[in-house]
C-alpha cells in the first residue's frame, strides 16, 4: 500500500476578531480608567474649551479667555495620551489598531495633536488688526475651528463604540453624556451672557443709515478680547 500523503502542521489560532468579553472587563481597572480619562477630556475639556473661544471672549476680558482656552486644551490632549496609553497597553498582541474603536481612536488623537500645530500658524482676526476678514484667517479657521468641531462630533460615535466593547460598559457612556451636557450648558451661558454685551455696546453705537450697527457691535464685542 502508498504511504498517507503528508499533512502539513496545524497553523497557530488566530487572535478573535472581536474579542468584547476578554477586550474590556468592567473587573479591569485599567480599562474603566481609560474609559475616565477620555469621557473627561472629550466631553468636558475639549468641547468647553472650544466654547471659551467661541461664546465666552467678552466675559474673560485681557486675553483671559485665549489661555484658559490653551489650558483646557492641553490638559485634554495631555489626558487623552495617558487614557490611550492605558487603552493600547490593554489590547491583545496582534488586534492592534483592527477594530473600529481603534482606528477611529488613532485618527482622533493624530487630529487632535496637530491642534497646537495649527494654532503655531494662527492668523489675527478681523477685530484684532482692526480691518477685515483675510482669506488666510478664512482659511485657518476652517482648519482649526471646523477640524476641532468635527473630531469633538466623533468622539460621541468613540464613547457608543467604547461602551459597547464592554460588559455593562453603559454607565461609562452616561459619564460621558452628562460631562458633554456640562460643555453644553456652559455653551448655552456663554452665548447669553455674550448676547447680553452686545446689546449693552449696541446702546453705544449710533446706527448708521447705511448699514446699519451691526458690523460694528460685533467688532467691538470681539475687541473686549481681540486675539
Amino acid at each position: 500500500p502508498s504511504p498517507p500523503p503528508p499533512t502539513s502542521p496545524p497553523s497557530p489560532p488566530s487572535p478573535p476578531a472581536d474579542p468584547p468579553l476578554a477586550l474590556m472587563l468592567p473587573t479591569n481597572r485599567a480599562h474603566v480608567a481609560h474609559g475616565l480619562f477620555m469621557a473627561l477630556a472629550w466631553g468636558l475639556l475639549f468641547p468647553s474649551g472650544a466654547f471659551i473661544s467661541s461664546a465666552w471672549r467678552a466675559t474673560f476680558p485681557d486675553g483671559l479667555w485665549f489661555k484658559l482656552h490653551i489650558g483646557f486644551q492641553m490638559l485634554g490632549l495631555l489626558l487623552t495620551i495617558i487614557g490611550v496609553s492605558i487603552g493600547i497597553s490593554q489590547v491583545y498582541q496582534g488586534t492592534h489598531f483592527t477594530h473600529p474603536h481603534h482606528m477611529v481612536g488613532l485618527i482622533l488623537v493624530i487630529l487632535v495633536a496637530l491642534q497646537p500645530v495649527n494654532a503655531i500658524f494662527r492668523v489675527r482676526s478681523a477685530a484684532a488688526t482692526g480691518g477685515t476678514r483675510t482669506p488666510q484667517r478664512w482659511v485657518w479657521e476652517l482648519f482649526h475651528k471646523g477640524g476641532g468641531y468635527a473630531t469633538i462630533g466623533a468622539a460621541i460615535y468613540q464613547a457608543i463604540s467604547g461602551a459597547r466593547l464592554m460588559i455593562d460598559g453603559t454607565w461609562l457612556l452616561i459619564v460621558f453624556l452628562v460631562l458633554l451636557g456640562l460643555s453644553l450648558a456652559f455653551l448655552i451661558v456663554g452665548l447669553v451672557l455674550k448676547s447680553k454685551a452686545a446689546s449693552e455696546i449696541e446702546n453705544e453705537v449710533p446706527h448708521k443709515p447705511s448699514y446699519g450697527a451691526g458690523d460694528d457691535v460685533a467688532v467691538k464685542v470681539d475687541q473686549r478680547s481681540a486675539a
